[in-house]
């Protein structure tokens, strides 16, 4: 499928491989010849299409227009030819689709939502074509198991790295004593972990940790709120999102304990979902991310004032990296369009993007060719029609070999899959 915008433009599994390739894929770019009418960049989308939110690969899609519009309003008159396909979520879907894509439509660059092990797949692909990829990822896992290749590029919302730093942040505002709720589905990636590790390293002690929402057993969020109700924490943490997060939220305000214990989680928490999916919005409860439609920036209010008026609902952190995809390829496109190969020209470019997005400051590190962005502490406002505040920056943990390490102490299921895309 063609989509050339007028823009002048399973659960999881076990077992991460850890086998990233990282040979060095370099060429020197060639100049074109300037007379000549340079081509539209080709840009091969794969969408995802997952049974709990079907809505997300088109969130994705409307962002990715909206940045390439606003690059082409800003910069110089270009054209990007999106060239899309809708994939199951399971890694071994998304490298099918996207063999099937570079053999048929011949794309410049991929550009897909992708886990650790759907990368594993992906680099093949990438290396017989010789062909970037623009990863979009939630960043539920650290990179300490994937190891920086010439070919990729991450989107990352920053999941874990949000998580440790409100971690820190509860410690030394809330109370040195956390009990921790995590959903089943959450359970797999590392970000709660990542919160544990945090509260630890400000000086904190998580007394229990507790999974709930666990196929096929029985309930154990009751006897949890039992348990904070008899030990009273100085805090309470949950990581869910979706509909346990919607559950726990409930159950939480039915216990009694909310304006009693403080209350944070993952960003699902206290997340405005997307039409149609249940709200968790718990009022008062402290989250953090990378992204917020409340984040008082003007790039941030004119992206969503453009996505409402564009698509009759609020954007949601997806929408955000297809936005700033969009962004970042037009602006590497515009800088590389002048010299051959494509590929490599415009991964050399993408190496250097840098653009104020509706997070903030935004690139590429240079080691990891993960994005970078500022970190932001939230608020839960259950009536809120954005569902939620932004009250602080908080500080982005660094990506030092022995913190990573900690989050390694065994095989977890997320490791299988794409984040919310199952």
């Amino acid at each position: 499928m063609s989509d050339t915008p007028s823009a002048k433009l399973t659960r999881r599994g076990f077992l991460r491989s850890v086998g990233l390739l990282s040979g060095g894929l370099a060429a020197s770019a060639t100049p074109l010849a300037r007379g000549a009418d340079t081509p539209a960049l080709r840009v091969g989308l794969l969408l995802p299409r997952p049974e709990s939110d079907p809505g997300l690969g088109e969130r994705l899609l409307a962002g990715v227009r909206l940045g390439i519009r606003e690059a082409s309003r800003t910069g110089p008159e270009l054209r990007l030819d999106l060239v899309r396909d809708s994939v199951a979520g399971t890694p071994s879907a998304l490298a099918s689709a996207a063999g099937r894509m570079l053999e048929r439509d011949r794309p410049d660059i991929l550009v897909a939502l992708v886990g650790t092990a759907a990368l594993e797949g992906l680099i093949p692909l990438l290396e017989k074509h010789r062909l970037p990829l623009l990863g979009l990822t939630a960043g539920t896992d650290q990179p300490g198991e994937i190891r920086p290749h010439p070919l990729v590029f991450l989107n990352s919302l920053g999941m874990w790295e949000a998580c440790w730093a409100l971690g820190q942040w509860s410690a030394g505002r809330l109370g040195q004593r956390a009990m921790l709720a995590c959903s089943f589905y959450e359970s797999g990636f590392d970000h709660p972990e990542a919160f544990r590790l945090g509260f630890a390293e400000a000086g904190g002690t998580v007394m229990e940790q507790r999974v709930f929402d666990v196929p096929g057993r029985p309930d154990t969020l009751g006897s949890f709120l039992e348990a904070v109700e008899r030990e009273r924490p100085g805090l309470v943490a949950a990581c869910c999102s979706g509909e346990p997060a919607a559950h726990f939220a409930l159950r939480w305000q039915r216990s009694g304990l909310s304006g009693q214990v403080p209350l944070v989680g993952s960003a699902g928490l206290v997340e405005e979902p997307p039409a149609g999916r249940a709200a968790a919005l718990s009022s008062g409860a402290w989250s953090a991310l990378s992204w917020s439609p409340a984040l008082d920036l003007p790039e941030n209010r004119s992206f969503v004032n453009q996505y409402v008026a564009s698509e009759h609902h609020l954007p949601d952190a997806f929408a955000v990296l297809g936005f700033e995809t969009g962004v970042a390829l037009s602006r590497a496109w515009a800088e590389a369009r002048g010299a051959w190969p494509v590929p490599e020209s415009l991964r050399a470019a993408l190496a250097r993007s840098s653009f104020q997005s509706p997070r903030g400051r935004w690139s590429f590190d240079p080691t990891t060719r993960i994005s970078r962005t500022p970190l932001y502490l939230r608020r839960g406002h259950g009536s809120d029609t954005r569902g939620h505040s932004v009250e602080a920056e908080l500080p982005v943990p660094g990506m030092s070999a022995e913190r990573l390490a900690v989050l390694r102490p065994g095989p977890r299921t997320g490791w299988i899959d794409t984040y919310l895309c199952v």
